[in-house]
């Protein structure tokens, strides 16, 4: 999306771009740079004018300039500039947030060709972060929090790598994409598991795997009619055997009751269970949003209906 730009250092520029401006003298990347210099010195003069938008456009623009002259990485910090522009409009305004991807999308691709994976990656989560919190599309948030996983990685920055999959993990949860969300959350903790120092991270996605093993199995009819707490009870027992302390937390009692609940086919347990949980302690919303599915999953109670229900509570 262009805009209609009248400052006179960018039609300047401009000016610089067109071909009749050198005449007979081929344009060298000297000249292009310069033309770039003077878009980025207009996009600032817009910057303190707090004219965002005009000066995104002339980082876009600057953007070309450098392009022409082949500077490719000055190419992409352009980008990044027009993108944090952007972003300044992009929470109230989504057109600007995909403006904001776009500018990302095109710079992660430049700094990715010339290995730069760290600052590359970097971009890839902002755009699954503008997916996810502004543009309301988990499944592409889901593809970008995998791809910057996946370029971290190759940067040897692990803990930023599985930050990103934890992402992937809830939201394939919130989706309801219940074995790729298992997978994710295995992959955490397998991977803090190889680590002594991330052991007691790893503690963290404990109660969310086995939520969603409970919630998987009561939904998936292959499975509702035979044990639904199996998997998730051997998986809980698996927890404990490797660590010891965490038999002794508020997580697993309230596992070990959403089980027997379970076990007991009772609404009335499960929501007994999670209201004593979060008086001492909080769930996150798309966790209670599972453990009400989970509930609803079971047979109104025989006398009185479902009482305590929880769907309100955060």
């Amino acid at each position: 999306m262009t805009i209609r730009i009248d400052h006179p250092k960018y039609l300047e520029a401009k000016r610089m771009l067109e071909p009749r401006f050198f005449g007979m003298i081929s344009p060298s990347a000297d000249r292009y740079e310069e033309a770039a210099e003077l878009f980025n010195r207009t996009a600032n003069d817009f910057r303190k004018q707090s004219k965002l938008e005009e000066a995104a456009q002339c980082f876009r623009d600057a953007a070309t300039a450098f392009k022409m002259a082949g500077s490719e990485f000055e190419v992409s910090v352009a980008m990044t500039n027009a993108a944090n522009a952007y972003r300044q409009m992009a929470s109230h305004d989504a057109n600007m947030a995909r403006q904001m991807v776009d500018c990302l999308e095109n710079a992660s691709a430049i700094l990715l060709d010339m290995g730069r994976f760290s600052m590359a990656a970097r971009h890839k989560k902002d755009i699954a972060e503008a997916h996810e919190n502004i543009l309301n599309a988990p499944r592409p948030a889901i593809e970008a929090y995998q791809k910057a996983a996946e370029w971290y990685r190759m940067d040897n920055s692990k803990h930023t790598a599985l930050s990103c999959l934890a992402k992937c993990a809830t939201l394939h949860a919130t989706l309801r994409e219940f074995p790729q969300s298992i997978a994710c959350f295995e992959e955490l903790i397998d991977s803090h598991n190889s680590d002594n120092s991330g052991r007691l991270t790893c503690r963290q996605y404990y109660t969310p795997l086995v939520i969603v093993m409970i919630v998987e199995a009561l939904t998936n009819p292959a499975k509702a009619n035979h044990d639904p707490t199996e998997a998730a009870r051997e998986k809980l027992d698996y927890f404990n055997s490797i660590d010891s302390s965490f038999n002794r937390t508020r997580e697993n009692q309230l596992l070990n009751d959403l089980l027997e609940a379970i076990d007991n086919r009772s609404r009335d347990e499960l929501a007994t269970a999670v209201a004593e949980y979060m008086r001492m302690a909080s769930l996150d919303n798309w966790t209670t949003d599972l453990l009400l599915l989970a509930k609803n999953s079971l047979p109104e109670d025989a006398v009185g209906g479902s009482k305590g229900d929880f769907d309100g509570i955060l």
